[in-house]
């Protein structure tokens, strides 16, 4: 039975934690809830290492928000009639649940370890790689030549929005939200002049921010009086296109695709993201969180980020920023057929590379961290022409003879080792920062030439070379 619930601040929680001396008999969970900042465009990060985060790397804007203890006695030793102790026989039980779950995470270990690169194809077998310090010599002679397009010389915002939502994607939403109405017995066709003012709207409200959406349709008092808002779509217009705003028919949903409500417009969005997109040779792919807190299972929570709770995109972009393709996450579930044996994190990349595969053949360079990277995916890149370069996990190494980080950290920082594969034509190489960094890739001059970089010494407590 809890005890109690009280509402206090996430620091005062952890500060009664530490001042308490009868722990042991007590079961505790804290809820931590989203801080206070949780919505602005940048917010604190939590310190420490990314893979690890404790309590103790909890930023100021979390501590200072509130949070939920719940606490549980533990059962107490008992004393029978007969005056015989029941503490062995609970501490017996005890042990046997402890045992099962320390089988059962040891099991749950495994079929993580199994998970991350999904099922082992003959690319994936041990022994499969040869590695020997040299530096590769790959071939890149094919230059990357940009193509220039009329559309990207635009000049104003709006013609920029109208490339992307044009009449097409309009009357997509228009004849959909009427058909969404029409089900629902409301009276009223939404037109296509409403729907630009509804979008217009929205945009509105991401520069200006209001607690209430109703507050941007108040007259009453000159500094609450949105004119642009007003002059444009009635509050009742509004609501009702927000109620009921669709993109597909919900008789017609893909029931393997959880996004399917959404679906059309991503489709048509990549579409028009390769089709203006500026073309560079270097592009990065990565997640992005949509800010999200109320219920839904599609919802992420993922500590250490800027962001961490809302809907995770796998976004592919180019070095200065314009997205030419985005995919929501929705679980494994997702993966392709033809790359399912690699996994999620493959899958994301190699999707992206067929992407960008649609453009042209031209010698692109990937950018990704340690979440996608591995070496059968840099496999498979090399037969599709495109360099990578990526971060590794040192559990994906494939037995290259590169020393442990454990060991490889005690090293001077600047210090660098290699390996490289050149059958497979891809390099790994390892060097003491603020942390050991590995890297792989499969471009040319992987290693050559060294340069210096500005780093600040702890120790010396100033900026070094």
């Amino acid at each position: 039975m809890d005890l109690h619930r009280k509402s206090l601040t996430v620091n005062e929680i952890l500060i009664a934690l530490e001042e308490d001396e009868c722990q042991n008999d007590i079961e505790t969970t804290i809820t931590i809830f989203p801080p206070d900042n949780c919505n602005d465009p940048l917010t604190d990060e939590d310190s420490g290492d990314e893979e690890i985060v404790t309590l103790g790397n909890l930023p100021g804007s979390q501590l200072r928000g509130e949070g939920e203890l719940s606490t549980r006695f533990n059962r107490c030793t008992l004393v029978d009639e007969r005056g015989e102790d029941n503490g062995d026989r609970d501490q017996e039980a005890t042990d046997t649940r402890a045992k099962k779950r320390k089988v059962s995470a040891q099991k749950t270990k495994t079929r993580r370890k199994r998970s991350v690169g999904g099922k082992k194809s003959t690319d994936q077998t041990e022994g499969s790689y040869n590695w020997a310090k040299l530096e590769l010599n790959v071939d890149s002679s094919s230059p990357f030549l940009p193509i220039y397009d009329v559309k990207n010389q635009l000049k104003t915002p709006l013609e920029y929005f109208s490339l992307f939502y044009d009449d097409e994607v309009i009357d997509m939403f228009v004849k959909n939200t009427n058909k969404y109405i029409a089900m629902k017995n409301f009276v009223g066709d939404v037109s296509y002049e409403e729907m630009l003012c509804f979008f217009g709207v929205l945009l509105y409200s991401g520069y200006v921010d209001c607690p209430r959406k109703r507050m941007y349709f108040e007259t009453g008092s000159a500094d609450m009086n949105h004119d642009i808002v007003t002059s444009s779509i009635s509050r009742t217009r509004f609501e009702l296109i927000m109620s009921n705003v669709h993109v597909c028919d919900n008789r017609y949903l893909d029931k393997t695709d959880r996004y399917a409500k959404v679906r059309p417009l991503y489709n048509i969005l990549n579409k028009k993201f390769v089709e203006y997109a500026p073309h560079e040779e270097f592009h990065s792919i990565d997640e992005s969180m949509v800010p999200y807190y109320g219920k839904n299972s599609l919802k992420q929570r993922i500590l250490g980020k800027p962001v961490r709770f809302g809907y995770k995109v796998w976004v592919g972009s180019t070095y200065y920023g314009y997205v030419l393709w985005k995919d929501p996450y929705q679980g494994r579930s997702q993966v392709l057929s033809q790359y399912k044996d690699l996994g999620l994190g493959a899958s994301v990349i190699l999707s992206y590379a067929d992407v960008l595969r649609t453009i042209g053949d031209h010698p692109y360079n990937l950018y990704y961290d340690n979440f996608f990277g591995g070496l059968p995916l840099l496999e498979h890149l090399n037969e599709k022409g495109i360099f990578a370069t990526c971060t590794m996990r040192e559990n994906r190494l494939k037995e290259c003879p590169l020393e442990e980080n454990a060991k490889f950290k005690k090293q001077e920082r600047g210090s660098f080792d290699y390996r490289s594969d050149e059958k497979k034509r891809i390099t790994i190489c390892k060097w003491n920062d603020n942390s050991v960094v590995t890297i792989a890739t499969n471009s040319s001059s992987a290693i050559n030439p060294v340069g210096l970089v500005k780093r600040f010494s702890q120790a010396e407590k100033n900026t070094l070379q």
